[in-house]
Order: C-alpha cells, then sequence, then structure tokens
C-alpha cells in the first residue's frame, strides 16, 4: 500500500515537472518570437548624400520614421560633430538636434539631420529612400531644367572667376535634376586655351560627398550660349550615365 502511494505520489510530482518545463519552454518560445517580431518591423532604409550611401546596420526604418547612424552620416559628409551622450544631443555647427541610443551606437532622425545640416534638398522616393542634396552655402539655381543636363547651380561669389578687363571663367556649376547631383561642369574661354593659359584647384566637388564620375563631355560652343556668350567650351563630368542623360526632358519638376 506505501509502496503504490509513492508511485502515485511521484506520477503526480512528475507530471507537475513536466508541466513547468512545457511552460518554460513555451515562454522561451513567445519571449523570441516577440523579439523577432519587433526587429522585423525595423528595416535598414537607404540614405543616400549626394548619390553617396549612407550604410550602417545601426540605422534604421519604424513607424514611417527613419533613424540615422551619426557616425556613418558624418563620415559621409566628411564633417565633424560633438555627442553629449549623457545628454543625448548632437551638435553642428552651434546648432542641437537630439539623439538616442540604438544598437551598440547613437542614431537621430533624418528630418532633424538635413535640418542641422542645412540641406539643399531632401527628396523622399515612393520605395521609403532618402536622398539629400548638399551644395555649398551660396549655391543658387541660375537655369531651368537644360534638356540632357538639368537645372545649373552656382555660388556666384565663390565659383566665378572674374579676371580683370577679361572673359570670366566658371570654375564649378552644379547640375540637378529631379532634387539629385546629376554633374559638375567648367566653362573656360576658347581663347584662354589659344593663349595657353592654365587655371589649378577649381573646387569641383572637395568637402563634398561626392559619387562616382560616370563619363567627361568637352564641348566647343563656337557662338556662346546664354550666360556665356563668347567662343567657350564646356566641361561636364556626369555622374549618371550617357542612357539616363537622354531621359532628362525640358519643362519637367527638377524635385519631382
Amino acid at each position: 500500500m506505501e509502496n503504490q502511494r509513492v508511485i502515485h505520489f511521484n506520477k503526480i510530482k512528475g507530471r507537475k515537472i513536466a508541466q513547468r518545463f512545457l511552460i518554460s519552454i513555451c515562454f522561451i518560445f513567445v519571449s523570441l518570437f516577440s523579439i523577432a517580431a519587433v526587429y522585423a518591423k525595423e528595416e535598414n532604409p537607404k540614405v543616400e548624400i549626394n548619390g553617396v550611401e549612407v550604410y550602417s546596420p545601426i540605422s534604421y526604418a519604424k513607424n514611417g520614421e527613419i533613424w540615422v547612424d551619426v557616425d556613418a552620416f558624418f563620415h559621409v559628409l566628411k564633417a565633424s560633430y560633438e555627442l553629449d551622450k549623457q545628454e543625448k544631443n548632437l551638435i553642428y555647427k552651434n546648432e542641437t538636434i537630439s539623439v538616442k541610443k540604438h544598437k551598440d551606437g547613437f542614431v537621430a532622425n533624418v528630418d532633424d539631420l538635413a535640418e542641422v545640416i542645412d540641406v539643399t534638398n531632401m527628396k523622399k522616393e515612393e520605395d521609403g529612400s532618402i536622398y539629400l542634396l548638399v551644395l555649398p552655402e551660396g549655391t543658387v539655381k541660375i537655369s531651368p531644367v537644360v534638356p540632357q543636363m538639368g537645372e545649373h547651380w552656382i555660388n556666384p561669389q565663390e565659383d566665378i572667376l572674374i579676371l580683370e578687363n577679361d572673359d570670366p571663367v566658371f570654375k564649378t556649376i552644379y547640375g540637378i535634376y529631379q532634387g539629385k547631383l546629376v554633374f559638375i561642369e567648367q566653362m573656360i574661354s576658347q581663347k584662354y586655351f589659344t593663349e595657353g593659359k592654365s587655371f589649378v584647384n577649381f573646387a569641383g566637388m572637395k568637402g563634398l560627398p561626392s559619387p562616382a564620375i560616370d563619363h567627361t563631355n568637352i564641348e566647343f560652343i563656337p557662338s556662346g550660349h546664354d550666360g556665356y556668350t563668347m567662343p567657350h567650351y564646356d566641361i561636364h563630368h556626369y555622374f549618371i550615365t550617357p542612357e539616363e542623360q537622354e531621359k532628362i526632358r525640358l519643362g519637367e519638376d527638377s524635385h519631382r
């Protein structure tokens, strides 16, 4: 009789242990599933500055907001910043935005980053990717869309070399189409080539994120054109392919 009680007791005890074990296993699986579900909602967004991708496994998109690894962002921007980890603030050129800890680094909202660097234009694509156009301070648009080129932008104070009693030299013109950088250009009078003059150290993309140059066109304009009426050479360095150039049409909204 006593043995039967012991056996019965052990069976009950065994069932309880088995039940607890199964509950523990279920709890672990539920926890892992919940964690996986949370991270599954976080997608790694595509963010570009002038066509150069800001990639980091720390960056993520969630609930319609894009958070970018600040180290990766400013590395591509070729700029330094200060980070107050205790107050969770980022300081750039005396402007401050909030950041938050994520994984092994700090992230900031892409809208705040665009504002703090005074971005020239920010374009949000339908697929969720972000393109930030960053041109030197003081750069302004001087032409609408030109077929197979785009808009022309320039800093009148820095990018035009004025020679006394002589033809000006356009050192750097930025070509923009649909909010994206497509080329840089120099315009140099024919007479300077025939005279054998040299011009060095044009800024071009110095200090700016720059995509790779796809091809360069050097074109002689014998009668000049609006904005530069003397015979001259247009020197375009394109970041897009000739096929993509062909798609640039007159009158299209360049920031669409």
